[in-house]
């Protein structure tokens, strides 16, 4: 079987059954590895391959290595015995794809030639010399009556009507000689007009020149031939006086015309020269025979005259006599062809005309003044400009417009009245009169005495100029700045009430809070002298943080200014993990669904504020179907265009969508323009603070996106997230490795905070957690330590810091002083971190105030390990708010 190798083609050993036993090189290397033929073979109708003992007779389709799939010729007719003793088909592949394609190309040649034959009017047919039909295009069929098929072989001569027939014979045989033959014809198909044709004959010679077919192209000359008719029946109708002069025999030639116009016999239809002079009036005889003796000496084609001719009563009547002339080989005049119309009527009522015009000239004359006069007394300016803009006239309303009289004006191009802002809008305005467009556009003139006029110009174009009218609408602008001054004041004074709401709702709650705080303090402070249990009153403290520090937070995310970590996030990983504690929040009363979207897009989002976030939504969600009903939570990609995007205040590109549906109560239209406002809700007293959606819309819309609701009372509520897409990966969700202690092993810490009570705290704790603690209360103090002690491990900074540097500043000159300086940001100025001072760098974090010092602890311990994958977040509520 080494002989398969020696094969220069693909050649395999392919069992009766199909399947490829064993394969040479070549095919490995051209087909790949199929275990079967019919893995990688088509047959040109689709149908299965069968292998035969004979030769091949059609051509397959089979698949390169490279998934491409090449037309081929595979020969199965010997067999071979195997190493076995079992016969097996000896398979070999002919690649025959160039063949093929040449193929086709000529075919598409050939239906290319066959469409451009057919797309022609014009009748062509291809004869052979024995007057047989090659081919017929299908105007010609359609011209002849015939069906296209079949035509080939048909008799061309038979096709002809028989009063054409033996002149096309003679053309053929003459086109067969090698000439070209011309015959005009005529068909009539049954129920339809005759058509007329030009009939060419052209040979068409082989390679040396013996004419081996006949090219027959035949043009439809039946609306010429209908003109022509047209055109003598005109002249045999017409009342018009047709002259017909021919030249060299000095005769003359009348139509019809002549005796229904003039009266003359039909003897006198055809006469000399000096008759037709001799009927000129003789006041007009010598300036018309000096006119046509001039006309045919020189190189005039046409001509018009008007003279008196004498008719067959001897009245002279008023002719016109127009006409052209025609010229021989030598470019001498052979004939002279003319009309005489009677114009008696017409110059009778010219002169009636010459009368009206000598009175329309004196109203004229009348009007021009009074438009003078409205020119001068018009409160408008009016000015006439050339196309560049120069003024030409300015009527006298520019005084008081520009300050300029109207000489002063003249010569000077309009823009030097004009502001120079405004000049662009000029120009354009220029344009569109010049394409006959008459804008109306405002502009803004400077007036000699410096104020500024507003003016309203439009303008017309007519021939070289533009007339343009000017209107001062100053004090409408100034109307209109009231106007907008006076909105202005009304939006601030509703600005105004909003943020009233707003510090009313902020100042209800914190009051609640420090009631809270201040009260258990007090009791705390006398139960600690009689050495009572005080354990209940510093959790009723710690609570009251809490909330106080959740308030800030959904202050924050309202106003767009909560301290965000976004990492590239798969939001189906985040609905996913969500989905149990959804289903416990909302309660068994409540159908939870779930529809994710099969490959959605990354996008850019801090986590755990999604995650609060969607909470918040689901538990609106609840509340709003107090009886059970359907929440559905749903995941999408989605493109939006210029326009909807536009209507979202995003810009348009892709984003990832999660919608919450419900089957709720629904909300009414002025409950939706409301429902993101903070401390608004539609909850009893005491069910919510009004802040969770408005949380809601504050994270989505500093994370890029926007939230958008559809609501109907009675129908539901379906609110949209769209946030934008983030180009590269998610990533994986990973769950952290708990610390197993996060007491200090002896590191040396230094606390950098103005705040005394806070820097006294945050000391005692580190340092009885098992750190070595410095401290100082700005940054220079800060920086001067670092510089003083080489053995600072973390540096735990606030962001704002007094003394002329922030955390950050001092983050960096310390890195200088020591590169791989852990660094812990504090803050509560959450615009800081918003900008990134936390996280731009590896080995720095960031925790935001307020927290538990157990946080606290957590997180100094991850920084001083390089555990970045922890993120920073503000400290929880105990459960999200339930807003409106």
């Amino acid at each position: 079987m080494d002989s398969l190798e020696l094969l220069p083609l693909p050649a395999a050993l392919v069992s009766d059954e199909g399947l490829i036993v064993r394969a040479n090189r070549p095919w490995r290397s051209a087909l790949g590895d199929a275990a079967a033929l019919a893995d990688i073979v088509k047959t040109r109708d689709g149908g299965p391959l069968a292998l035969s003992d004979q030769r091949p007779t059609d051509d397959c389709l089979v698949k390169q290595r490279d998934e491409s799939w090449r037309w081929a010729s595979l020969d199965s007719s010997r067999r071979l015995v195997d190493d076995g003793g079992t016969s097996r088909r000896l398979v070999w592949v002919i690649d025959v794809h160039e063949r093929h394609e040449r193929e086709a190309d000529l075919q598409r040649r050939v239906t290319m030639q066959a469409d451009m034959l057919d797309a022609s009017v014009d009748c062509i047919k291809i004869i052979d010399p024995n007057g047989l039909l090659l081919h017929m295009n299908r105007a010609g069929c359609e011209a002849l009556g015939v069906a296209p098929q079949g035509v080939a072989g048909t008799e061309w001569l038979a096709l002809l009507p028989a009063e054409v027939r033996e002149r096309g014979a003679v053309a053929l045989k003459h086109a067969v000689e090698g000439r070209v033959a011309r015959f005009p014809g005529c068909s009539q198909i049954e129920g339809a007009e005759p058509q007329y044709w030009d009939n060419v004959l052209t040979p068409l010679g082989d390679a040396h020149g013996v004419p081996a077919m006949v090219l027959c192209v035949s043009r439809n000359t039946t609306a010429q031939r209908v003109v022509e008719d047209r055109l003598n029946l005109a002249i045999r109708a017409t009342n018009e006086v047709i002259r017909d002069w021919d030249v060299p025999a000095a005769r003359i030639t009348w139509n019809d015309a002549f005796e229904r116009c003039y009266g003359y016999p039909p003897e006198r239809h055809v006469c000399g020269v000096e008759w037709w002079l001799s009927r000129v009036h003789e006041d007009d005889r010598a300036r018309v025979g000096s006119f046509f003796q001039d006309l045919l000496a020189g190189r005039r084609d046409d001509y018009a005259l008007e003279y008196r001719f004498a008719n067959a009563q001897g009245h002279h009547v008023e002719v016109r006599d127009r006409g052209c002339l025609s010229r021989g080989p030598a470019g001498d005049v052979v004939r002279v062809v003319g009309s005489l119309a009677d114009q008696t009527e017409r110059k009778a009522v010219e002169r009636s005309f010459e009368a009206v015009n000598k009175s329309l000239s004196e109203q004229i004359t009348e009007r021009t003044g009074e438009l003078n006069r409205l020119w001068n007394l018009s409160p408008d300016l009016f000015v006439v400009l050339d196309r560049r803009g120069n003024i030409r006239r300015a009527n006298p309303a520019a005084h008081r417009i520009f300050g300029y009289s109207p000489l002063e004006a003249l010569g000077h191009h309009i823009s030097e009245f004009i502001l120079p802002a405004d000049v662009a809008r000029l120009h354009k305005a220029f344009s569109l009169v010049d394409v006959q467009v008459n804008p109306v556009v405002e502009l803004r003139h400077r007036h000699r005495d410096g104020t500024c006029r507003w003016v309203s110009w439009a303008g017309v174009v007519s021939g070289a100029e533009i007339y343009a009218a000017g209107r001062d609408v100053t004090a409408e602008h100034e109307a209109r700045a009231l106007l907008k001054q006076t909105e202005d004041e009304l939006r601030q004074a509703q600005k105004m009430e909003s943020l009233g709401q707003l510090t009313g709702g902020i100042a209800h709650d914190f009051n609640n809070l420090l009631a809270s705080i201040g009260g258990a303090l007090e009791i705390m402070r006398r139960r600690s002298k009689t050495g009572q249990d005080l354990t209940p009153y510093i959790d009723i403290g710690e609570g009251s943080v809490r909330r106080a520090a959740a308030l800030t937070q959904r202050l924050l995310a309202f106003s767009r200014r909560q301290a965000l970590d976004p990492r590239p996030t798969d939001i189906n990983l985040l609905v996913q993990g969500m989905v149990d504690l959804i289903g416990r929040t909302v309660g068994p009363a409540v159908r939870v669904a779930v529809r994710l979207a099969p490959s959605p897009w990354a996008t850019l989002v801090d986590g755990p504020q999604m995650e609060n976030a969607l909470l918040n939504l689901c538990i609106n969600a609840r509340d709003a179907m107090p009886d059970g009903g359907q929440l559905t939570v749903v995941t999408a990609n989605q493109f939006l265009g210029e326009a909807e995007a536009a209507a979202r205040e995003l810009p348009m590109g892709e984003y990832v969508r999660l919608d919450v549906i419900d089957t709720g109560t629904g909300m009414s239209p002025s409950v939706v323009q409301r429902v993101f406002e903070p401390f608004f809700t539609t909850k009893p007293l005491g069910r919510g603070t009004g802040l969770g959606l408005s949380m809601v819309y504050g994270f989505v819309r500093q994370s890029g996106g926007t939230v958008a609701i559809d609501s109907e009372v009675g129908r539901g509520t379906q609110m949209t997230l769209l946030l934008p897409r983030h180009a590269g990966e998610a990533l994986a969700v990973e769950a952290s490795a708990p610390h197993e202690s996060a007491v200090g092993s002896g590191e040396t810490i230094l606390v950098i905070e103005d705040d005394e009570p806070i820097r006294r705290l945050l000391t005692e704790f580190l340092s009885g957690s098992g750190y070595r603690v410095l401290s100082a209360q700005d940054g220079p103090e800060g920086l001067k330590i670092l510089k003083a002690r080489g053995d600072v491990d973390l540096v735990v900074t606030d962001v704002g810091l007094p003394g002329g540097m922030n955390g950050r500043q001092v983050a960096d000159a310390g890195r200088e002083l020591q590169p791989k300086l852990k660094v812990l940001f504090i803050t509560g100025y959450a615009e800081a971190a918003a900008a990134g001072v936390a996280l731009a760098e590896d080995g720095m974090q960031v925790l935001t105030k307020p927290f538990e010092f157990a946080a606290l602890m957590k997180k100094v311990r991850e920084t001083l390990d390089g555990d970045v994958r922890q993120r920073a977040s503000p400290l929880p509520s105990c459960e999200p708010d339930r807003g409106a």
